[in-house]
């Protein structure tokens, strides 16, 4: 089973009535909904600006999926990953930085190696957004995992800080495939 999370922004009204909030992107109104009464109430933007404003964290289960989180972290970067068994196949999410976001996603197919055909390998493909530099990790966590694991793979990576020096970039790549590894290590007690 898998814990999903999902975000609610919750505040109490002037009369002290729980509310959910929400803002439609493409009209520039916020939709309150009253819990107790369940009705929808349509609000000008930011009229009446609630008093208190908490996030709060809504767990709930998917029937047929796994799912584990691991973390590294070094001289102040950390990096993140959850791991989401779909049937056989592998959804893997990495993130990390002051900036989280989708900047590559690496797709990896197991097959027999065309040097070996007694060994494993794997075929990969990637898309990266343009200015994004995640495409390598992908690539190569995506294809160790696939060619190990021998199940269809797709990392989506989006990692960004700012500044940040050649010997800093180097730190955090070394996270990312120390990530894959522990990705691996995890999967191999699992599976």
């Amino acid at each position: 089973m898998i814990d999903m999370i999902t975000f609610s922004l919750v505040f109490r009204n002037a009369r002290g009535g729980p509310h959910l909030h929400a803002e439609r992107a493409d009209r520039e109104e916020i939709f309150s909904v009253n819990r107790r009464m369940g009705r929808v109430r349509n609000f000008p933007k930011y009229a009446g600006r609630p008093n208190r404003l908490t996030i709060c964290h809504k767990v709930s289960t998917i029937e047929g999926m796994q799912s584990f989180k691991v973390e590294t972290s070094k001289r102040g970067f950390r990096v993140c990953g959850l791991v989401q068994l779909l049937g056989k196949d592998l959804l893997i999410s990495l993130w990390g930085g002051t900036n989280p976001h989708i900047g590559a996603v690496g797709m990896a197919e197991p097959r027999p190696s065309l040097k070996d055909p007694r060994k494993w390998s794997a075929t990969s493909s990637n898309f990266t957004f343009l200015g994004h530099k995640e495409d390598i990790l992908v690539k190569r966590i995506a294809e160790k995992i696939a060619s190990q694991i021998r199940v269809h793979v797709v990392v989506v990576a989006g990692i960004h800080w700012d500044p940040l020096s050649l010997r800093e970039i180097r730190l955090i790549e070394k996270l990312c495939l120390e990530l894959g590894d522990l990705i691996l290590k995890r999967l191999r007690t699992r599976l």
